[in-house]
């Protein structure tokens, strides 16, 4: 075993319990692991001391083999550091040294961070300086608010505006047409169908596929019916 002075947490978030007793078969009092409890919540970067661990973990880190070391190896290291917390996270703060990165910078952390870690910064930043580009940032497009207007991710600048090419230009919307079979749409429409990649239909059209080898395209409306001129109010002869 190593002379590890605590556990690195590898994760945003960890909850680590405490060993309360040891178990004991009932009839032949051969240990059976321990009852756990008292559990504490620890953060990425910090150094869980030994006495904080079940043994049975500890042993395992220790040891770097076995089923229990291979479910906690991303989660724990041995560490030869002593066991430290951090005060900026457990103040509120998403991580060490965040007042000190202006906004580009945090919003590229964001790019690459957990979901969980860039929730923790949108909830402290929309509680002390409340910078728009971070507080509405989406985790789920990985973008802050303005980034397609201002041309920060591609696909975002006004020289794409008029780009022809793009599949997403020759999307096909869901078309529901009174008497005749619903067509979906391309792309995620939140309505059950399959994903289709957008403008699939527009390029299978291009490529002149038969009909029975491509999926339906757009399907005109129909042409508005032509009213009869009304003989009413002509006047007599």
């Amino acid at each position: 075993m190593s002379d590890s002075k605590g556990f690195e947490v590898l994760v945003d978030e960890l909850t680590i319990h405490k060993a309360v007793r040891q178990l004991q078969h009932p009839i032949t009092g051969e240990p059976m692991g321990f009852q756990q409890g008292n559990g504490e919540t620890w953060f990425l970067g910090e150094v869980v001391p030994a006495e904080a661990i079940n043994p049975e973990w500890v042993e395992a880190l220790e040891s770097g083999e076995g089923a229990l070391y291979d479910s906690l190896k991303d989660k724990l290291a041995p560490s030869s550091e002593e066991p430290a917390v951090s005060d900026a996270v457990r103040m509120g703060m998403p991580f060490e040294g965040y007042e000190e990165m202006d906004e580009d910078d945090i919003l590229a952390a964001m790019n690459v961070l957990p979901s969980a870690a860039v929730m923790r910064i949108r909830e402290w930043e929309s509680r002390h300086q409340n910078r728009d580009e971070i507080v509405n940032y989406n985790a789920g497009y990985r973008v802050s608010p303005n980034a397609y207007q201002e041309g920060k991710v591609p696909g975002g600048s006004d020289e794409a505006e008029g780009d022809e090419s793009k599949a997403v230009r020759a999307i096909r919307t869901r078309q529901v047409v009174e008497g005749e079979a619903t067509v979906p749409g391309e792309g995620f429409t939140g309505t059950g169908d399959p994903a289709v990649a957008p403008g699939t239909a527009a390029a299978a059209e291009e490529d002149d596929k038969p009909k029975s080898t491509r999926r339906a395209g757009r399907r005109p409306r129909p042409a508005p019916k032509q009213q009869p001129a009304s003989s009413e109010g002509g006047g007599g002869s």
